[in-house]
């Protein structure tokens, strides 16, 4: 079941010829639920990380959606061909708001798209994270406390640690907060005296900073692998964003169609704001931005800019700071309306 070694070998006996490139097409399952997500995917993650010092070596993810339930899946075989009418609603923007001497735009956006900022759901999904957590811990206190005098310190510490382990699929702040809330209750129902956060022995002390480091460590290593997995998603959701920009471009639409279609959507994988305009008088925005984000001082921490055409501007707010994998994505962005044809009526005018 190992496929490191084997994988390595075949892919360096292609990128043994100087002039090869040697391109891996892999299949990832995007699950309709959450938690179905940790089931999948963790031998494609392994893959990344194996190929990503190979040198000429392209991966490439394929992303298949799984139906939801009641939902009739793909049949083999089948074409999924794009819907034009839907295409085209895509293109189309809200009411245009107006500025002295510039037209300004709002980009369309995309309802299949989360939004990355905070919302109702996302603070009803931290209660609910909560809650849940809670309840299992205090599930879990009440069937301790009755076998209390039929387990060892050893079995209840252990089983207390269930706890912080779940809590952590709700993010690593709240399984913190468990694992310090179970190593209160261990040292209060468990260690003697029993109800006092005082400990007798040392055989006690030790086994409550024991428990309590191990609770903090499963809490941090879980809730950063939750972490990495929500990081590989929104890097999935930006990729799917880009090719869908180049499907468009490639099918003949204008630069202004494509931004007006495309800068919300990209602006939300990348969870900033963003401002963008073709020749200076047009301005196309997204979130909050307003077309006094094309002035911006730059070279700056909070803002980035990338250039396309002869006079087109894309710039980016990040609210604090930037990371290198934003700037990144917006510099693709621009390049892929670089190459976009020029309309030939552009061409005459100018």
């Amino acid at each position: 079941r190992d496929l490191g070694q084997p994988l390595l070998a075949e892919i360096r006996a292609v990128t043994a010829d100087p002039d090869a490139l040697c391109v891996v097409v892999m299949p990832e399952i995007i699950s309709p639920h959450r938690w179905q997500r940790i089931l999948h995917n963790q031998r494609a993650l392994f893959i990344k990380r194996l190929l990503l010092f190979e040198e000429r070596v392209v991966l490439t993810s394929v992303p298949y959606r799984l139906p939801q339930p009641g939902e009739p899946g793909p049949v083999a075989g089948e074409v999924i061909a794009r819907d034009p009418v839907r295409s085209r609603e895509a293109l189309v923007t809200s009411a245009p708001v107006r500025a002295p001497g510039v037209a300004v735009e709002r980009a369309a956006r995309d309802r299949t798209m989360p939004d990355p900022r905070l919302s109702t759901d996302a603070i009803w999904r931290v209660f609910e994270g909560f809650a849940s957590s809670m309840a299992l811990l205090a599930a879990t206190l009440v069937g301790l406390l009755v076998l209390r005098d039929h387990l060892s310190v050893e079995t209840v510490a252990l089983i207390l640690l269930l706890p912080p382990l779940v809590a952590a699929l709700s993010g690593r702040a709240l399984a913190l907060v468990m694992a310090a809330f179970g190593a209160l209750l261990f040292n209060f129902f468990f260690l003697r005296p029993y109800y006092t956060l005082s400990i007798e022995t040392g055989q006690g002390i030790a086994a409550f900073l024991v428990y309590a480091a191990v609770a903090l460590l499963v809490a941090v290593v879980a809730g950063r692998l939750r972490e990495t997995r929500a990081e590989s998603d929104r890097r999935i959701r930006q990729e799917q964003a880009l090719h869908d920009v180049a499907i468009d471009l490639l099918a003949g639409a204008g630069r202004d169609d494509v931004l007006r279609a495309h800068l919300q959507r990209i602006a939300d994988a990348l969870g900033v704001d963003a401002a963008a305009t073709i020749d200076g008088t047009r301005v196309i925005v997204a979130g909050d931005a307003t077309p006094v984000l094309l002035k911006v001082n730059l070279p700056s921490a909070r803002y980035h800019a990338a250039r396309f055409g002869e006079h087109g501007r894309i710039v980016i707010d990040g609210g604090l700071r930037l990371s290198r994998a934003q700037t990144q994505l917006i510099d693709t962005f621009a390049r892929l309306l670089d190459a976009a044809p020029v309309p030939a009526r552009a061409t005459a005018d100018r």
